[in-house]
C-alpha cells in the first residue's frame, strides 16, 4: 500500500524479522505501525490552538480504529505464516489466509491516512465537481472531501420536468391549493450532501422512491466517510429511455465510488468501495401518473391513506425480500404480522384492505 505525506512516500507492508511478524510503515523513516501510532498519539496530545479539540477527537478515533485493524492484520499475517510452513500439504489454506491478511491491510491504510489528515500532515483537499452542459450525463466528484462549497437545491430547466408536471399533479397544500408533483423529484446525480450543485447538468427527473434508495444505498455511506476525513472519488452516470419516452428520463443510473490516496503531491484513485445501479421504468406518456406499489415510498403510501405502521412494515418487507407480486402481497404481509402482538391483526386487515381499494380505484398499480 502506498501514499504520500509531507513529501515522504509511505508504504505499508508486512515483514518477518527474526521470526517476528510486524506491520511496517514508511520508506524513509521506516518502523512498525504500532510505534508510528504511538508517535501520532504523542503529536495529537501536543495539538493547540483553534480547532485543536475537534482535530484531537478525529485523530483519537482514527488511532483507536487503526490499532484494532492492526491487531487483526497481525493475527492474519501470523496465521498465513503458519500456513506457509505447511503449504506443501494444504496450499489452498495459505492462499486463503494470505488473502485475509491483504484484506485487513487494505482496511488499515485509510485509517493511517485519516490520522495524518487530522494532524495536518496531509492537507485535506477541497471537493471538485466535474460536469456541465444542459443535460445530465456523467458527473464526477474528485477529490471528494468534507471541504468545499456546499451543494445546491434543484434549480433551472431540467429536461423532462415539464412532462412530470403534466402527469403528476396533486394538491400539495390544502390551504393554498398549490398543485405539483407528489411522486417525482429533480434528483441529484452527485448528492447535495456531497457538494453536488443544483444545476440541470446534475439533475434528472426521478421517482422519490428511487431517490431515497440511492440515498440509503450509497450517498449516506459516502457522506459518513468524508465526515471522518476520508477522501473519495464518486462518479455518477445516467443513460436515457429512447423515444417515444419523453426526453430526459433515466433508463439506467449508476454510481462508482472509492478511496483516494495522496501520492506525489496529488490525489489518485485507489481502492474501489462500491457500485450502485438502478433501472427506472419510463413514465406514462399521458394521463395521470399512477405509482406502482413496488416503487412508492412510505410517505406516499401514508398520504394515500395506508396506515402508518402497515406502510412501514410493507416497505421493510419489500426492501428485505424483493418486490411484491399481486398473488403474494397478502401472504407475505400476513407472515410479517404473524409474530406481532397487540392490534396487529386489525392493522394487517386495515392495511391490506386500503391497498386493495387503492389498486381498484387506480390510485396504485402493480
Amino acid at each position: 500500500m502506498h501514499w504520500t505525506a509531507e513529501e515522504e512516500s509511505h508504504e505499508l507492508w508486512i515483514a518477518d524479522s527474526g521470526g517476528t511478524i510486524e506491520v511496517m510503515m514508511a520508506s524513509v523513516n521506516k518502523g512498525p505501525v504500532h510505534a508510528k501510532l504511538a508517535g501520532y498519539e504523542a503529536d495529537m496530545n501536543k495539538l493547540k490552538g483553534p480547532g485543536s479539540k475537534e482535530r484531537k477527537e478525529r485523530a483519537r478515533a482514527a488511532i483507536a480504529s487503526a490499532r484494532k485493524l492492526l491487531d487483526s492484520t497481525l493475527a492474519e499475517a501470523r496465521a498465513a505464516k503458519a500456513a506457509a510452513a505447511k503449504a506443501e500439504g494444504k496450499p489452498g489454506d495459505f492462499e486463503e489466509k494470505n488473502s485475509k491478511t491483504e484484506s485487513w491491510e487494505e482496511l488499515l491504510w485509510p485509517e493511517l491516512q485519516a490520522i495524518q489528515i487530522a494532524l495536518k500532515i496531509i492537507p485535506l483537499p477541497k471537493t471538485v465537481i466535474h460536469g456541465g452542459g444542459i443535460k445530465a450525463s456523467t458527473v464526477r466528484a474528485e477529490p471528494l472531501s468534507k471541504e468545499g462549497e456546499g451543494g445546491g437545491k434543484p434549480a433551472g430547466d431540467v429536461i423532462g420536468w415539464k412532462h412530470v408536471t403534466s402527469i403528476d399533479r396533486a394538491n400539495l397544500n390544502v390551504k393554498t391549493g398549490v398543485m405539483g408533483p407528489a411522486y417525482w423529484v429533480r434528483a441529484h446525480l452527485v448528492s447535495e450532501w456531497l457538494h453536488g450543485p443544483g444545476k440541470p447538468w446534475n439533475l434528472v427527473p426521478l421517482l422519490k422512491s428511487y431517490n431515497t434508495e440511492m440515498e440509503v444505498a450509497v450517498e449516506s455511506k459516502a457522506y459518513e466517510r468524508i465526515m471522518q476525513d476520508e477522501v473519495l472519488y464518486y462518479v455518477a452516470t445516467v443513460d436515457y429511455h429512447a423515444p417515444p419516452c419523453p426526453d430526459g428520463f433515466p433508463s439506467m443510473l449508476s454510481i462508482n465510488w472509492g478511496a483516494m490516496r495522496y501520492e506525489n503531491g496529488k490525489w489518485e484513485e485507489a481502492d474501489a468501495l462500491g457500485t450502485y445501479s438502478t433501472s427506472p421504468a419510463a413514465p406514462p406518456l399521458e394521463g395521470q401518473f399512477v405509482p406502482r406499489i413496488n416503487e412508492v415510498g412510505r410517505p406516499a403510501l401514508v398520504s394515500l391513506g395506508v396506515p402508518m405502521r402497515f406502510a412501514m412494515a410493507l416497505i421493510e418487507e419489500r426492501n428485505a425480500n424483493g418486490d411484491f407480486s399481486e398473488p403474494d402481497l397478502s401472504s407475505r404481509m400476513t407472515k410479517v404480522y404473524a409474530t406481532r402482538g397487540g392490534d396487529a391483526d386489525l392493522n394487517l386487515t386495515l392495511g391490506l384492505m386500503k391497498v386493495g381499494q387503492l389498486i381498484k380505484s387506480k390510485e396504485l398499480s402493480w
